[in-house]
């Protein structure tokens, strides 16, 4: 693997609603790539315009506990992941979801930066001591991310969700921020 090329932490940032038009590329991109590691029908998803994005952009700026953070390498949006506040003290945690890169900025540590961005944020802003996420069981790379992230695997769903006529099933995954 080879080492982020001059990634800065302020590389990752809010994706606000004046980026709805590279977000919409980005996530045609994901969906067109591999709509079941989103549970998402691509004849609804590839149909949402810029407006549909700016929208939904908005509404997530408007709620606590809730973001979708985007990775820009010269100033273009090359990845994303959503990072919400789930559940009820003293069951409380994070959710990293939408997790996606363009093709050729994987193998480069990125997705492991975001990982690690969620982790941090969660644990320093948010005061939570674990994350979560959950990942389609044939996804074998974004499982072996998560599990090299310090991601653990305690549940198995099966026909968490429907696509085109198929079920499919998740593993649900947690890491502790408590130790780290």
């Amino acid at each position: 693997m080879k080492p982020p090329e001059t990634v800065l932490p302020n590389d990752i940032r809010p994706i606000l609603p004046r980026h709805a038009a590279e977000l919409m590329r980005l996530r045609h991109a994901a969906i067109r790539q591999s709509p079941a590691a989103f549970g998402t029908s691509p004849e609804v998803e590839l149909c949402k315009t810029v407006g549909d994005y700016r929208k939904q952009l908005l509404k997530i700026a408007t709620r606590r506990g809730e973001c979708l953070l985007g990775l820009w390498k010269d100033d273009k949006l090359i990845g994303m992941t959503g990072l919400g506040r789930r559940g009820k003290p003293p069951e409380e945690y994070a959710l990293v979801y939408s997790m996606y890169l363009y093709p050729e900025y994987r193998r480069m540590g990125f997705a492991r930066l975001l990982l690690e961005h969620c982790a941090r944020f969660s644990r320093d802003k948010w005061n939570l001591d674990q994350c979560r996420l959950c990942v389609e069981i044939h996804n074998a790379a974004a499982l072996n991310l998560y599990l090299g992230a310090g991601y653990e695997i305690v549940s198995r769903e099966p026909k968490a969700f429907r696509l085109r006529g198929a079920t499919y099933d998740v593993y649900h995954l947690r890491r502790d921020l408590s130790a780290t």
